[in-house]
Protein backbone atom coordinates (compact mmCIF):
# COMPACT_ATOMS: atom_id res chain seq x y z
CA UNK A 1 0.00 0.00 0.00
CA UNK A 2 1.74 3.16 -1.25
CA UNK A 3 2.43 5.89 1.70
CA UNK A 4 0.73 8.72 0.38
CA UNK A 5 1.60 12.55 1.38
CA UNK A 6 -1.94 12.86 3.51
CA UNK A 7 -0.86 9.58 5.35
CA UNK A 8 2.26 11.61 5.95
CA UNK A 9 0.56 14.43 7.41
CA UNK A 10 -1.49 12.68 9.45
CA UNK A 11 1.22 11.15 11.19
CA UNK A 12 3.59 14.21 11.62
CA UNK A 13 0.94 15.77 13.11
CA UNK A 14 0.10 12.66 15.67
CA UNK A 15 3.54 12.78 15.88
CA UNK A 16 3.62 16.72 16.90
CA UNK A 17 0.81 15.92 19.60
CA UNK A 18 2.51 13.24 21.36
CA UNK A 19 5.59 14.95 21.52
CA UNK A 20 3.74 18.62 22.51
CA UNK A 21 1.97 16.39 25.74
CA UNK A 22 5.17 14.67 26.74
CA UNK A 23 6.79 18.68 26.45
CA UNK A 24 3.99 19.72 28.17
CA UNK A 25 4.19 16.90 30.95
CA UNK A 26 7.51 17.65 32.01
CA UNK A 27 7.13 21.08 32.51
CA UNK A 28 4.34 20.44 34.78
CA UNK A 29 6.44 17.68 36.53
CA UNK A 30 9.34 20.13 36.97
CA UNK A 31 6.98 23.25 38.17
CA UNK A 32 5.58 20.80 40.81
CA UNK A 33 9.13 19.74 42.35
CA UNK A 34 10.24 23.34 41.90
CA UNK A 35 7.26 23.98 43.83
CA UNK A 36 7.43 21.24 46.76
CA UNK A 37 11.05 22.20 46.89
CA UNK A 38 10.19 25.76 47.36
CA UNK A 39 7.99 24.73 50.40
CA UNK A 40 9.93 22.03 51.56
CA UNK A 41 12.88 23.50 54.59
CA UNK A 42 15.14 21.85 56.57
CA UNK A 43 12.84 20.48 59.24
CA UNK A 44 14.63 21.22 62.77
CA UNK A 45 14.57 19.14 66.07
CA UNK A 46 12.64 20.42 68.77
CA UNK A 47 16.22 20.83 70.24
CA UNK A 48 17.66 22.31 67.62
CA UNK A 49 14.76 24.84 67.46
CA UNK A 50 14.74 25.53 71.23
CA UNK A 51 18.74 26.20 70.79
CA UNK A 52 17.80 28.59 68.02
CA UNK A 53 15.82 30.51 70.05
CA UNK A 54 17.97 30.60 72.87
CA UNK A 55 20.56 32.27 70.86
CA UNK A 56 18.62 34.84 69.50
CA UNK A 57 15.91 35.26 72.28
CA UNK A 58 17.09 39.41 72.15
CA UNK A 59 15.63 39.28 68.45
CA UNK A 60 12.66 37.27 68.91
CA UNK A 61 11.53 39.73 72.03
CA UNK A 62 12.73 42.80 70.07
CA UNK A 63 9.74 41.45 67.16
CA UNK A 64 7.14 40.88 69.77
CA UNK A 65 7.39 44.71 70.81
CA UNK A 66 7.91 45.67 67.60
CA UNK A 67 3.92 44.14 66.53
CA UNK A 68 2.95 45.26 69.80
CA UNK A 69 4.34 49.09 68.67
CA UNK A 70 2.52 48.82 65.15
CA UNK A 71 -0.36 47.30 66.37
CA UNK A 72 -0.30 44.26 63.50
CA UNK A 73 -3.06 42.88 64.80
CA UNK A 74 -6.06 44.31 63.05
CA UNK A 75 -4.78 44.49 59.65
CA UNK A 76 -7.13 41.09 58.88
CA UNK A 77 -9.17 40.92 62.30
CA UNK A 78 -11.22 37.11 61.67
CA UNK A 79 -7.72 35.60 60.59
CA UNK A 80 -5.06 37.76 62.32
CA UNK A 81 -2.64 39.95 60.60
CA UNK A 82 0.63 38.17 57.99
CA UNK A 83 3.41 39.87 57.41
CA UNK A 84 5.91 38.56 54.73
CA UNK A 85 9.48 39.65 53.69
CA UNK A 86 8.96 39.04 50.23
CA UNK A 87 4.92 39.08 49.56
CA UNK A 88 4.26 42.63 49.46
CA UNK A 89 5.77 45.92 50.66
CA UNK A 90 4.34 49.07 52.52
CA UNK A 91 4.68 51.02 48.68
CA UNK A 92 2.71 48.22 46.71
CA UNK A 93 -1.26 48.52 46.38
CA UNK A 94 -3.39 46.32 48.95
CA UNK A 95 -0.05 45.71 51.05
CA UNK A 96 -1.41 44.58 54.38
CA UNK A 97 1.55 46.58 55.89
CA UNK A 98 0.82 49.60 53.51
CA UNK A 99 1.03 52.19 56.36
CA UNK A 100 4.22 50.76 57.71
CA UNK A 101 6.87 53.18 57.09
CA UNK A 102 9.96 51.69 55.09
CA UNK A 103 12.10 51.34 57.33
CA UNK A 104 10.17 49.70 59.43
CA UNK A 105 9.33 46.94 57.01
CA UNK A 106 13.03 47.05 56.16
CA UNK A 107 13.78 46.26 59.73
CA UNK A 108 10.93 43.60 60.32
CA UNK A 109 12.93 41.91 57.15
CA UNK A 110 16.52 42.34 58.54
CA UNK A 111 15.41 40.47 61.94
CA UNK A 112 13.25 37.43 59.66
CA UNK A 113 16.60 36.79 57.79
CA UNK A 114 18.94 36.49 60.74
CA UNK A 115 16.07 34.48 62.51
CA UNK A 116 15.83 32.31 59.84
CA UNK A 117 12.30 32.64 59.31
CA UNK A 118 10.82 31.59 55.66
CA UNK A 119 7.62 32.84 55.75
CA UNK A 120 7.52 35.88 58.07
CA UNK A 121 5.37 35.96 61.05
CA UNK A 122 1.45 35.31 62.13
CA UNK A 123 -0.08 37.68 64.42
CA UNK A 124 -3.66 36.26 65.85
CA UNK A 125 -6.42 38.41 66.17
CA UNK A 126 -7.12 40.48 69.53
CA UNK A 127 -8.22 38.08 72.33
CA UNK A 128 -6.03 35.44 71.73
CA UNK A 129 -2.81 37.14 71.09
CA UNK A 130 -0.10 34.21 69.48
CA UNK A 131 2.68 35.73 66.78
CA UNK A 132 4.06 32.85 65.16
CA UNK A 133 7.70 33.10 63.97
CA UNK A 134 7.52 30.27 60.82
CA UNK A 135 10.79 28.84 60.63
CA UNK A 136 10.23 25.63 58.27
CA UNK A 137 7.33 24.39 56.18
CA UNK A 138 7.25 20.93 54.72
CA UNK A 139 4.25 19.61 51.67
CA UNK A 140 1.92 20.95 49.39
CA UNK A 141 1.12 24.22 51.54
CA UNK A 142 -1.02 25.55 49.34
CA UNK A 143 -3.72 23.23 49.48
CA UNK A 144 -2.67 20.32 51.35
CA UNK A 145 -1.17 18.19 53.40
CA UNK A 146 1.62 20.11 55.18
CA UNK A 147 3.24 20.84 58.42
CA UNK A 148 4.41 24.37 59.92
CA UNK A 149 7.33 24.15 62.58
CA UNK A 150 9.05 27.22 64.25
CA UNK A 151 8.55 29.17 67.37
CA UNK A 152 5.62 31.06 68.92
CA UNK A 153 5.18 33.64 71.96
CA UNK A 154 2.07 32.89 73.38
CA UNK A 155 0.45 34.19 76.54
CA UNK A 156 -2.12 32.21 78.54
CA UNK A 157 -1.97 28.87 76.58
CA UNK A 158 -3.97 26.21 77.73
CA UNK A 159 -2.03 23.85 79.49
CA UNK A 160 -4.10 21.12 77.46
CA UNK A 161 -2.30 22.12 73.94
CA UNK A 162 1.02 21.93 75.63
CA UNK A 163 3.03 18.41 74.64
CA UNK A 164 6.33 17.15 75.92
CA UNK A 165 7.47 16.29 71.97
CA UNK A 166 6.42 17.81 68.28
CA UNK A 167 8.38 14.44 67.15
CA UNK A 168 5.82 12.18 65.11
CA UNK A 169 5.90 9.43 67.38
CA UNK A 170 4.70 11.46 70.60
CA UNK A 171 1.99 13.36 68.69
CA UNK A 172 -1.96 12.28 68.04
CA UNK A 173 -2.10 9.92 64.65
CA UNK A 174 -4.98 9.95 62.17
CA UNK A 175 -4.38 6.55 60.15
CA UNK A 176 -0.43 6.76 59.89
CA UNK A 177 -0.49 10.46 59.67
CA UNK A 178 0.53 13.13 62.71
CA UNK A 179 -3.69 14.24 63.44
CA UNK A 180 -4.14 17.79 62.24
CA UNK A 181 -3.97 20.51 65.00
CA UNK A 182 -1.35 22.77 66.20
CA UNK A 183 1.14 20.98 69.18
CA UNK A 184 3.12 23.42 71.37
CA UNK A 185 6.43 22.51 73.28
CA UNK A 186 7.34 24.92 76.16
CA UNK A 187 10.50 26.68 76.32
CA UNK A 188 9.77 28.68 78.95
CA UNK A 189 7.25 31.55 80.24
CA UNK A 190 5.47 32.32 76.98
CA UNK A 191 7.65 31.06 74.54
CA UNK A 192 7.42 27.64 72.77
CA UNK A 193 7.77 25.53 69.87
CA UNK A 194 5.14 24.64 67.77
CA UNK A 195 4.01 22.37 65.32
CA UNK A 196 1.15 22.84 62.67
CA UNK A 197 -0.23 19.95 60.75
CA UNK A 198 -3.30 19.96 58.21
CA UNK A 199 -4.74 18.44 55.68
Amino acid sequence: MPITTDKINTFLKILFIVLAAFVGFVVILIGALIFIEHWSFNWPSDEAAIRSFQENRVLYERVVAMVHEDRLRGFIPQHGAYLNPEWGSPNQPNSQVKNMPLARFDEYKAIFRTLGVHDGIIVGPSGDEEIRFEISSIGLLAVGPGSYKGISYKPNLRYYDIVTSLEDKDLPKKGNAVASGCYYRRIDSDWYVYRWEFD
